[in-house]
């Protein structure tokens, strides 16, 4: 017999005394711990009844999602930052600025360019711009210690490094 609280329902008690069967018939029929299966094959699809989330998406990529919200939606707010908020049109403006930017200073398709910017809007704008440059970005957390960040930037192999006016100092402390 099993004695339980309301805490939990009849079906969960019931399967927890299910599983614990499975578990302790195992133990009797196998001598190594790991041939032992922990979970039965009720149990397996019901994970995977949970797991089956697959549906078809509306875009190929942020950059596709951005740009159809900047099509229908041009003055709604993207994004708010603390006191600061941007519509579609204004991040889309900033965006290709860096996008610029970043074309200016040779990067070309696949580039790893570095992003060394405070979380906060700049990221995903900085972020974005990175992706419509058809380019891979490199986040780098401003916690991390210099000599980590040291060996990111010359792991990655980079010819750029966006960053901020407040964080320019510590990258050319750190790059020399």
């Amino acid at each position: 017999s099993v004695v339980y609280s309301d805490k939990y329902s009849g079906a969960f008690i019931d399967r927890f005394v299910e599983s614990y069967k499975f578990i302790l018939n195992d133990i009797l029929n196998f001598e190594e711990l790991s041939d032992i299966s922990y979970v039965s094959c009720d149990d397996l699809a019901l994970l995977d009844a949970y797991n089956d989330t697959a549906h078809v998406l509306d875009y190929v990529d942020v950059l596709d999602a951005f740009n159809d919200n900047l099509i229908k939606y041009p003055n709604n707010i993207l994004i708010k930052c603390e006191d600061k908020s941007y519509t579609y049109s204004e991040s889309a403006f900033i965006i290709n600025e860096i996008a610029s930017m970043l074309n200016g200073c040779g990067v070309s398709r696949q580039d790893p360019v570095i992003l060394f910017v405070p979380r906060s809007e700049w990221f995903l704008f900085a972020s974005m711009a990175v992706l419509s440059c058809c380019c891979a970005y490199v986040p780098i957390d401003e916690n991390y210690p210099d000599n980590y960040i040291k060996f990111m930037i010359e792991k990655c192999n980079s010819k750029t490094i966006i960053t901020t006016d407040a964080f320019q100092k510590r990258v050319d402390d750190i790059i020399g």
